[in-house]
């Protein structure tokens, strides 16, 4: 799959600033298909999840602990 265009530096209406940051092979992997499944950029998921609420599930425990409970229970038929 070709890579996504870049973002807009004034998408989601402020500049972007450029950042590094290290991540495991597991996590760069989650983040490849996330983004080859969507057609996003890696900066565009990641902004995305962020503005979702993803440091908020990082931050508090309890709305993690229920995603990831959530996560596990198989889905129902419909």
């Amino acid at each position: 799959m070709p890579r996504p265009k870049k973002a807009e530096s004034l998408a989601h209406g402020e500049r972007k600033v450029p950042r590094q940051f290290m991540i495991t092979p597991t996590s760069d992997q989650e983040i490849e298909s996330a983004v080859e499944e969507t057609g996003l950029s890696r900066s565009e998921l990641m902004e995305r999840a962020l503005k979702a609420g993803a440091m908020l599930l990082v931050t508090n425990p309890e709305a993690l602990k229920k995603l990831l409970q959530r996560r596990s229970k198989p889905l129902k038929a419909s």
